[in-house]
């Protein structure tokens, strides 16, 4: 992605201006005594901190760890989990062949490259492969992203559970989810399904036909025995 269409901008050193208080400086300090150390660039803020510092005492944030590391910083959402937290450091600390920034609202928010094994690998096709086309899979909608998630938290709190125990679960806490949660996901539904229609323009999703989903339910079946 690229990052110049966030409008959300990096904190730049020596922009800041704004006045903060001392309550609001007193939380900073915290946070980056309690994390900042040599071995690591990126300082992790809680939704409630982040919250509590506002404006001024992020961009104040911000520009103290600018100075500390000599390089332009940005406030970025998570968005790989459903914990609510916030981090701050570096662009390229955020950009990896497993992760990039998607602009949400103008907020820069993480989120996993769906590249490898995910989505637009099977959309552009293995080179080794190219003598079999292959199958684009369909875009995942927000609640597979969701049940992605939650599913190995579901599985280490019941090991008994089968998958098809644990996709009941899922599907009854996902009607039960906030607004905002689920607006989350179907942002990230949405972002993906973008990237997948400009890597494959042509592409129109085809049911499967009969003989294909009577052979996907028996794997299913086999998989929860």
């Amino acid at each position: 992605m690229d990052i110049s269409n966030l409008e959300l901008q990096p904190q730049v050193l020596g922009t800041m201006s704004q006045p903060v208080s001392p309550a609001i400086i007193a939380i900073v300090d915290n946070i980056l005594n309690m994390q900042f150390n040599p071995f690591q660039n990126v300082v992790v803020v809680k939704r409630s901190e982040y919250d509590m510092l506002q404006e001024g005492g992020r961009a104040w944030l911000a520009e103290h760890l600018s100075h500390t590391l000599e390089k332009d910083v940005i406030w970025v959402q998570d968005g790989t989990t459903a914990m609510e937290r916030y981090f701050v450091g570096p662009i390229e600390e955020f950009i990896s062949d497993n992760r990039m920034l998607i602009n949400i609202d103008g907020r820069a928010v993480l989120v996993e490259r769906p590249t490898g094994k995910g989505i637009l690998d099977k959309i552009r096709g293995d080179d080794k492969s190219k003598r079999k086309p292959q199958k684009i899979s369909r875009p995942p909608n927000a609640y597979i992203l969701y049940r992605k998630d939650h599913h190995q938290m579901i599985k280490a709190a019941h090991p008994s559970y089968t998958n098809n125990d644990i996709s009941k679960v899922l599907g009854s806490a996902w009607k039960n989810e906030s607004e905002e949660v689920r607006e989350k996901y179907h942002r990230m539904a949405n972002e993906i399904k973008q990237d997948l229609m400009r890597a494959h323009p042509e592409y129109r999703y085809t049911p499967r036909r009969p003989h294909e989903r009577r052979r996907r339910a028996r794997r299913i079946q086999t998989s929860n025995t």
